[in-house]
């Protein structure tokens, strides 16, 4: 896939060297299944702080701790029309979700 970028999803990026995708996602650091159990309230202080922490068993990373989002996750319809009519979306972006949900923007 292709992101509105123009670039593949998951591809580094030269000028950045590193991948955009996966930096959204990277863990600030790995935390032993030992110490998550022996210091849970400190671990989970700091991902409210914003931290992502990603907690291993034997070493094999098995699950992240991240921070809830504080956005809403619904936008009712009349404010979703309201911002598409006042900055309309861009070509590349329109390609992308067709591509992604197999269907044009007005058929949705």
């Amino acid at each position: 896939m292709i992101s509105a970028i123009g670039m593949p999803l998951g591809a580094v990026d030269p000028a950045e060297g590193s991948c955009y995708v996966c930096s959204m996602s990277a863990p600030d650091r790995q935390v032993p299944e030992r110490e998550l159990r022996n210091e849970v309230a400190r671990l989970l202080r700091e991902v409210e702080a914003g931290a992502r922490l990603r907690v291993t068993v034997r070493g094999r990373p098995v699950a992240d701790l991240v921070p809830v989002s504080p956005g809403r996750t619904f936008v009712p319809r009349s404010e979703f029309w309201r911002i598409l009519r006042e900055a309309p979306l861009d070509e590349a972006f329109e390609r992308d979700v067709e591509t992604v949900a197999g269907a044009t923007i007005e058929e949705m």
